[in-house]
């Protein structure tokens, strides 16, 4: 023990005689501890851990492990989300948009119904609520009789109403799971545009459809839907991102961007903030036919998962840590 304090101090000292790295400094003392005393590894470690972590509190990095210094040097990939990572965590709904010789009246109740009474308190839900309470569009009476709250799984909320004596159901939700299922097709068309033309400038949008007549709250694979109005948010890129992307694809990581919204909205958002490969996205549609042994060898050959639900995102984590 008296032999190894002698040599730490030695090393120190000449370390600084030399005008080494601080680095390079416990890096030897380190090796040194380690061949004469075996405990001073551990010593050794975790002293390198706390400097590394000491280091990267400098730039506002907060560490929950301490090993998590070693662990930087071996990431391969970064999974993401999109809202509140790459953009700001915050909504605004730009515009609502109803169809042609749809009522604003009539879809303003709609809209309000489905969102107040869907028990969703989501940033999506709560921005459209704010913008429907600054722009009233006149109310008409309503009787709300059940509800269904929103699921990552559905990718829809709903709620059933009694409007002129006549039970109604009302959806809320991602446009593309009602895209299909619009009987008319002027309509189906017009929001088949909305949602192209708001995709390729990176908008998300939340679509508002009901049945004329009660259908069941939890399966709408035969129904026949109505848009009532589209939702237009809009929210701007998180400060700094453009350069923390460009950090670590600088240093040979891959940014892998795993979404539930729109592909295209996802594919220009990343763009936008220079993700390298962003044009290779697939689906959570295509990835329902993946095998498991798929999900480890597709996986790797893109950069964008868009319309993808929770258990996909799992699936997705480990194959990327194989």
């Amino acid at each position: 023990g008296y032999i190894l304090l002698v040599v730490l101090v030695f090393v120190v000292a000449r370390g600084m005689v030399l005008h080494l790295p601080r680095l390079d400094i416990v890096t030897q003392a380190g090796a040194l501890a380690s061949t004469l005393i075996p405990q001073g590894l551990i010593v050794a470690i975790t002293l390198l851990f706390a400097i590394g972590a000491a280091s990267y509190s400098k730039r506002n990095v907060l560490f929950q492990e301490i090993n998590a210094t070693e662990k930087l040097g071996r990431i391969k990939n970064i999974c993401i989300d999109k809202t509140g990572t790459l953009t700001d965590n915050i909504l605004v709904v730009e515009s609502m948009l109803v169809p042609k010789d749809f009522p604003e009246a009539e879809a303003y109740t709609l809209a309000y119904s489905s969102i107040v009474f869907s028990g969703d308190s989501s940033q999506t839900i709560l921005a459209v609520r704010k913008y429907l309470e600054e722009n009233k569009k006149g109310e008409q009476k309503i009787e709300v009789v059940s509800s269904l709250s929103f699921s990552s799984w559905r990718r829809y909320a709903a709620v059933e109403v009694r409007r002129d004596g006549l039970l109604q159901s009302i959806f809320v939700g991602s446009p593309d799971i009602f895209l299909p299922r619009i009987s008319n097709d002027e309509e189906k068309k017009w929001l088949e545009n909305v949602i192209s033309e708001n995709a390729k400038v990176g908008k998300r949008v939340l679509c508002t459809v009901y049945s004329k007549e009660a259908w069941p709250l939890k399966d709408i694979s035969e129904a026949n839907l109505s848009v009532v109005a589209v939702f237009v948010f809009h929210n701007t890129l998180r400060q700094g991102i453009e350069e923390a992307i460009k950090f670590f694809q600088d240093r040979g990581i891959r940014i892998r961007v795993l979404s539930g919204d729109n592909v295209a909205t996802v594919q220009a958002v990343a763009e936008k903030v220079g993700i390298v490969g962003s044009g290779d996205a697939v689906t959570g549609e295509q990835m329902e036919k993946w095998s498991d042994s798929d999900f480890e060898n597709q996986a790797g050959k893109y950069t964008v998962f868009a319309q993808i639900l929770p258990e996909h995102k799992v699936k997705l984590v480990e194959a990327f840590k194989k």
